[in-house]
């Protein structure tokens, strides 16, 4: 009994690291909100970079991430998505409602979106 005790304790632990989620906040996460976390440490979508491609993935996440928000249990509000990607909440708002996509929006969102589908 202890044993399966550890390795939940240990598999939480690592989830903390792998995602950077608290362990706290571990059970409240949902299939979208697990989601949330592959792409961003998958695609490494929470970089400070200023390449286009990176930029137009991150737009793309920012707006899937709007029309599915009423899906997700943890990743609910701006600012916790925010966090998620290590920007501001409000970069968030810009990346839905401001910025311009790039001229080849298209073929550098093509494997986020297979992802997210």
């Amino acid at each position: 009994m202890e044993d399966s005790k550890e390795n939940i304790i240990y598999m939480i632990h690592r989830l903390e690291e792998l995602s950077k989620v608290n362990v706290s906040n571990a059970y409240k996460l949902n299939t979208y909100d697990r989601l949330c976390e592959l792409a961003v440490n998958s695609y490494e979508l929470d970089k400070k970079n200023r390449k286009v491609e990176l930029k137009d993935m991150v737009q793309y996440f920012c707006l899937w991430w709007l029309s599915n928000r009423k899906n997700m249990r943890y990743y609910t509000s701006y600012e916790k998505i925010g966090k998620l990607l290590n920007k501001n909440h409000t970069t968030v708002v810009h990346h839905i409602s401001k910025r311009k996509p790039s001229n080849f929006y298209n073929q550098n969102i093509a494997c986020i979106k297979d992802f997210l589908m």
